[in-house]
């Protein structure tokens, strides 16, 4: 874990995990990097509740600055950077979502499904291209939830053994 990234004391981190700089771990977030490695890049924040989990065919990267809503779960998949992955979504084995995504909450991306940099998946489905304001307000609410994490109490610094 970088000296600069944060994880919470009730924040779960198990097995082969890389939490780069200025990364941030919330409260209740489950992370296992069990049987394959699971890496939270650069300035990434994982928010309450959430699950990621590596599998038999897949490790798991979550994209620098990107941001994993409340409860999402993501298994064996890749995240590309400034992405917004929205409270309650499921990212399945095999997916790749690219840079600068918004996955609304609530949707289920299939497994091995490949999303296109710079798209929208709504709720209902269906998918559209990002506008440059939607990119400019994810910006600015990912850095408002920053700022916010050293109000939930004591961080819990995780160390490598030996």
């Amino acid at each position: 874990m970088a000296a600069s990234a944060q994880v919470h004391a009730q924040a779960i981190v198990i097995g082969d995990v890389t939490i780069e700089e200025d990364a941030q771990v919330w409260p209740g977030a489950l992370i296992r990097g069990h049987p394959l490695p699971v890496v939270i890049s650069k300035g990434a924040i994982v928010l309450d509740d959430s699950v990621i989990l590596s599998d038999r065919s897949d490790g798991v990267t979550v994209g620098e600055m990107s941001l994993v809503g409340q409860r999402a779960i993501l298994v064996g998949c890749k995240i590309g950077s400034k992405s917004l992955i929205g409270p309650g979504v499921r990212v399945l084995e095999g997916v790749s979502i690219g840079n600068g995504c918004i996955i609304e909450q609530g949707v289920v991306v299939g497994p091995h499904a490949q999303v296109q940099s710079g798209t929208l998946i709504g709720i209902s489905g269906a998918a559209c291209p990002v506008s440059k304001a939607q990119c400019e307000m994810f910006l600015k609410h990912r850095e408002g939830i920053s700022k916010k994490f050293f109000e939930y109490g004591s961080l819990k610094a995780l160390k490598e053994d030996g």
